[in-house]
Parts: structure tokens; C-alpha cells; sequence
């Protein structure tokens, strides 16, 4: 299993007891890893070393990405 299979796996199993899963502080070649598997469908905006802040604020606006 991938990275990206487990953290899908992870976001799955979170959604089903009502948790968001949502990624902030990627380095640009993780995120363009995790943007080939297609977790960005799973687990929303996937930014290159965006901060955790500005996921939370989006989050609690419940705003596209960027």
C-alpha cells in the first residue's frame, strides 16, 4: 500500500466517524506525489507548504481552495 492508499484509507475511515482529514506543510514533492494518487478528492486542497492556519480558516469557512 502507498502513502497516498493509506492516507486515503485514513481519510475514509476518519469521514465515517465524522472527523475531516485535511494536510497543511507539505514539502512541493510530497504534494505532487499525493496530487498523482488523487487524494486531493479525498482529503480536499492540497498546497505546497501552505500553512496549517490558512487550512483551518478555509475549514471553519467551509471555502474552496485557492
Amino acid at each position: 500500500m502507498t502513502a497516498g492508499e493509506t492516507l486515503a484509507t485514513l481519510a475514509d475511515d476518519r469521514r465515517d466517524r465524522g472527523i475531516d482529514l485535511r494536510l497543511a506543510g507539505a514539502a512541493a514533492d510530497v504534494c505532487r506525489v499525493l496530487l498523482a494518487t488523487g487524494l486531493e478528492t479525498t482529503v480536499g486542497h492540497i498546497g505546497d507548504e501552505e500553512p496549517i492556519i490558512e487550512v483551518i480558516e478555509r475549514w471553519e469557512l467551509d471555502e474552496p481552495p485557492p
